[in-house]
C-alpha cells in the first residue's frame, strides 16, 4: 500500500474491517499507526453501515 501511496501522490488510501469483536480485539491498536502512514481504516457492519477506525469502544 505504501508503494502506491508514494507512485500516486495525494492519493487517499483505506482499508475495511468487518466488525467482528474477535478482530476488533486483535487489530484495534494498529489503526493509530495506519493513521500515521495515512492510511484510512474503517469497521463495517453486518448491515452495511460504516464507522471510522478512530472509534475504540465499538459494540459488534
Amino acid at each position: 500500500m505504501l508503494e502506491l501511496k508514494n507512485q500516486n501522490n495525494g492519493a487517499l488510501l483505506a482499508i475495511t474491517q468487518p466488525c467482528d469483536n474477535d478482530i476488533i480485539k486483535k487489530t484495534t491498536h494498529l489503526v493509530p499507526y495506519l493513521r500515521e502512514l495515512g492510511i484510512i481504516h474503517y469497521w463495517v457492519y453486518e448491515n452495511g453501515d460504516v464507522t471510522d477506525g478512530d472509534v475504540y469502544l465499538i459494540d459488534c
